[in-house]
């Protein structure tokens, strides 16, 4: 038996085993789902698989499934399902502009780098980067002058 609600979800099933083992557990949600919204199916003999849907999907995204921090071995996450919430993001936006005619545009501001080749940053290997960085101290050294500060 599987009950769904907004904010707990409880599943009652018993073995099929001679022993008929009892299996029951109570979930408290993060937060609300919708369960009419939500779904649910027997995968194998012993998995299932459920596909829960927020009430509110404009809130954040939960830190976790259910509000207890404890870790609960029997559940597991199928991260092919899983929407991060950076994904979430609509990436064909592109922040409101039409990038189509970048090419385009470069042309116009004399931008056009079509006639660049690596031979024209040689120049760039002669660049020391940390030049004016200082030879580190050794380790001894660091470690006396750290103690010598106490």
């Amino acid at each position: 038996m599987i009950q769904s609600e907004e904010r707990n979800f409880s599943f009652y099933s018993r073995g099929q085993q001679s022993e008929k083992v009892k299996y029951d557990t109570t979930l408290e949600f993060f937060d609300e789902i919708d369960p009419n919204a939500s779904k649910y199916h027997k995968t194998s003999q012993n998995h299932w698989e459920f596909m829960l849907k927020k009430k509110d999907s404009k809130k954040p995204f939960w830190k976790r499934l259910i509000k207890s921090t404890d870790k609960c071995q029997w559940i597991n996450i199928d991260w092919n399902h899983f929407n991060a919430e950076d994904d979430d993001d609509d990436e064909s936006d592109l922040g409101g502009k039409d990038w189509s005619n970048l090419d385009g545009m470069l042309k116009q501001m004399g931008g056009d780098l079509s006639g660049a080749s690596t031979a024209d940053l040689k120049d760039l290997d002669d660049i020391d980067v940390d030049s004016d960085d200082e030879p580190m101290p050794d380790l001894e050294e660091a470690l006396q002058s750290n103690e010598d500060k106490k």
